[in-house]
């Protein structure tokens, strides 16, 4: 298997989607060959600026602290979403396209020789609020993603 990034400098990669848009995704992996289960990161926020430091108001940015969830073992697949950063195509808010990418994303982290093929969303805002409606058209999907709650409401009011 092939070493990658590490969880300071990552392997930068680019995923053709099913409508031949090209993807960019960062993967910032533990020490070692795997393969390692991987947390995916979707979002419009460029990786390229996970270098930034976090500021007094946020220990680490939406992201969360790409170092710790690398250090306990986890690959961190950041990806920029359609039309934003490095990645090609027009930016398609919560769209079907952009639902599309997630579902060919998944499948390729889960293809790749590093990955265990077990993938599970992470983060919080809109790398949570862009996971859930990507549940529905994963139901027949090949590969195993864990999708759980983070600090989002869409539609919903906080009590």
């Amino acid at each position: 298997m092939q070493e990658l990034g590490t969880a300071t400098v990552p392997d930068v990669a680019s995923v053709k989607v099913r409508d031949g848009t090209e993807i960019a995704v960062a993967v910032y992996s533990p020490n070692g060959r795997g393969p390692f289960p991987a947390l995916f990161a979707p979002s419009p926020y460029r990786f390229d600026n996970n270098v930034l430091p976090a500021s007094p108001q946020f220990l680490w940015r939406e992201t969360g602290p790409i170092d710790f969830y690398v250090e306990q073992g986890y690959a961190y697949v950041h990806m920029d979403v359609r039309g934003s950063g490095r990645s090609g195509g027009e930016f398609d808010f919560f769209g079907r396209l952009d639902q599309r990418d997630l579902y060919d994303v998944i499948e390729w982290i889960g293809g790749q020789p590093w990955s265990n093929g077990k993938v599970g969303g992470i983060g919080q805002s809109y790398y949570c609020a862009g996971r859930t409606p990507c549940a529905a058209p994963m139901a027949g999907r090949r590969r195993p993603c864990a999708i759980g709650p983070g600090i989002c409401s869409r539609g919903r009011r906080a009590a």
